[in-house]
């Protein structure tokens, strides 16, 4: 018995050990000790570590602290301290840690003499700035041993494929750098040989290339072929493999290596996110599933076929507003010879009409024609878009109140009629995007336009334009706090006060993506609550952009904007302002906000809006 007390004993005892060995220790203090040329600032914005703060400490761990080491002595050899010294040390107290990092800065070296040799097709100045070099400059050897392939990629882009680059440094009181080039031959392509290709036709490949037989080999040339190729939807992997001929230094054969998708493949996901439920309003955000079944590869050509059933729905004034939609579509990437992307859409959908309460589901059914020419076919973020619209849409116009007594005459229409509307309607998009980020801008602007030719030639029983602009821009204003800005202005010419507008056609305010003090749509409200549009549109947004901790961040915000009925009644005076503040999550998709805003004119409390991204 009494060895039996002694063996749980030593397991109590050793639980415990391992329970205290379990506790993280975490970072408390990080101190930079022999900084003299930099200000400790610069310095930390290298550094994994971080010191404890209010609302989060960091775990210690030795790897990270060993890493730091090594980014503080490249900040400071990227700055010309070639035998910088880095050394550390900890304190642990109270499972708490105190990192030292004892820096010992040495000499700064700077560039004595530049010589360059064996250079022919590129200048002497264009060699420089791809090596980030000029002479009596602080000598930055990590920019340079980096550009160095940037310096081979140039050559190799006026096909000199083989050249061959020498440089080397002699270090005394301070650099001579000497760079020696051999540039070789022009090289030419003789052949592409394909491999993977499956039983897909070689003519899909062919033309996706951006060269041919006898060409300057042009590294510019692959790289974008080798984007077109993915581009496809086809293939998973596409390699291009230049090979050198034997004995023939001027002459390579190209291997083309693929790797398709499956062909036959179900796709599904669902969230929360931007939907485009209206044609007169910002994207909403809402909840949504999809299911699609796709053939890649239809008939091993290069066109595609999906068939697509997804579910949408609105929260908003405690409703649910469902969409559902069915669609079947074929794309092909090519428009006959031209790199068009062009898509054929057959749609079925069937939404709940949000304006009027209670009012039965609206049908929509039609086709449309969509062809997308990408001003940047790299990253495809500037565009110029054209779309056909041949739509029917069909409701009974009826409803029925609460004590049963039948509301007649909605919206000008008899109790029991089925609205039956026809809209063909011919749409262009621009967009022409300089930002630096598509999820989370900080620098540049975005140009947007959009004219909607509804009727005339195509028929229908709607005939009106729409023009619709905005621009957006974002500027650093200090450190990683970003000033955004957007500015839109829409107008519709030609609208008829007799239309009803159950397709949303005209502009309408309010929401999460518009004027974040009022809800979805309600920013015009008749005397029942239900949103009114109108057809004049000027709307402008305002925030203020800045991180918080970890991936939280934080948002300062001022909304202004007004809906008119009449070209005579626009006036800058006459725009609602609401302002507020916000926090967002990032997320790999993008941020996710949640915003408080209220309008500044009337104490109408605050409005809570949950957004997916920001809100331009």
């Amino acid at each position: 018995m009494t060895k039996l007390i002694k063996i749980l004993l030593i397991i109590v005892f050793v639980s415990i050990g391992l329970s205290q060995k379990d506790i993280p220790i975490k970072i408390n203090n990080v101190n930079l000790i022999g900084v003299k040329t930099y200000n400790e600032e610069q310095i930390r914005n290298v550094l994994r570590i971080h010191e404890a703060t209010l609302l989060s400490k960091m775990d210690y761990d030795r790897r990270l602290i060993k890493l730091d080491d090594i980014n503080i002595k490249t900040f400071y050899v990227s700055k010309g301290f070639l035998g910088v010294n880095v050394k550390d040390s900890v304190v642990i107290s109270n499972d708490l840690v105190d990192v030292y990092f004892i820096i010992d800065e040495g000499k700064q070296y700077y560039i004595r003499s530049l010589v360059i040799t064996g250079n022919e097709s590129l200048s002497n100045n264009k060699i420089y700035n791809i090596l980030g070099l000029k002479q009596h400059k602080a000598f930055n050897p990590v920019r340079t041993n980096t550009n160095y392939h940037l310096l081979e990629d140039q050559y190799r882009k006026i096909g000199k494929l083989f050249a061959i680059i020498n440089i080397s440094d002699t270090i005394e009181d301070s650099v001579d750098i000497d760079i020696s080039i051999d540039e070789g031959p022009d090289v030419y392509i003789n052949n592409s040989f394909f491999t993977g290709l499956g039983i897909v036709d070689s003519v899909i490949v062919q033309r996706e290339l951006l060269f041919k037989k006898c060409d300057k080999y042009n590294q510019s040339n692959i790289d974008n072929s080798q984007r077109q190729l993915l581009q496809t939807g086809i293939f998973s992997v596409a390699n291009i493999t230049p090979i050198k001929l034997a004995k023939i230094d001027s002459l390579v054969n190209l291997l083309v290596e693929l790797r398709q998708f499956k062909q036959h493949e179900w796709l599904s996901e669902g969230g929360y996110y931007p939907i485009e439920y209206y044609e007169g309003t910002e994207p909403v955000p809402g909840a949504g599933v999809l299911a699609e079944w796709r053939n890649r590869s239809l008939m091993h050509s290069g066109t595609s076929l999906a068939l697509k059933l997804s579910g949408q729905t609105l929260i908003s004034n405690n409703t649910l507003n469902p969409k559902l939609r069915f669609d079947v579509s074929l794309a092909n990437p090519w428009l006959y010879k031209i790199k068009i992307p062009t898509q054929l859409q057959i749609y079925l959908e069937s939404f709940k009409d949000y304006i009027s309460l209670g009012a039965p589901y609206v049908t929509r059914y039609g086709v449309e024609l969509v062809n997308t020419y990408f001003l940047d076919q790299i990253e495809r973020r500037s565009f110029i878009e054209m779309r056909l619209y041949l739509d029917r849409f069909s409701r009974k116009d009826y409803l029925y109140l609460d004590d049963n007594e039948l509301l007649s005459s909605i919206n000008g229409f008899e109790s029991g009629r089925k609205i039956k509307i026809e809209k063909h309607s011919f749409k262009i998009n621009f967009r022409l995007d300089k930002s630096d980020n598509v999820l989370y801008p900080t620098k540049g602007f975005v140009y947007l336009g959009q004219l909607n030719r509804t009727g005339g030639i195509l028929g229908g029983n709607r005939d009106f334009i729409k023009l619709d602009f905005g621009i957006r821009a974002y500027q650093p204003i200090f450190k990683n706090i970003i000033l955004a800005g957007r500015i839109k202005y829409g107008m519709i010419v030609g609208w008829n006060t007799d239309y009803h507008d159950y397709l949303y056609d005209k502009f309408y305010l309010g929401g999460s993506n518009s004027l974040r003090g009022w809800d979805i749509l309600r920013y015009k409200t008749d005397s029942n609550d239900l949103p009114l549009g109108d057809i004049i549109r000027i709307m402008n947004n305002w925030e203020i952009r800045f991180p918080l901790f970890w991936i939280l961040g934080g948002e300062i915000f001022i909304d202004g904007g007004h809906i008119y009925d009449s070209y005579e009644d626009i006036s800058l005076k006459k725009l609602s302002w609401d302002s507020g503040f916000g926090i967002t999550l990032a997320t790999p998709l993008g941020p996710v906000r949640l915003d408080a805003a209220h309008p500044l004119e009337k104490n109408t409390g605050w409005q809570i809006q949950l957004g997916v991204q920001y809100i331009f």
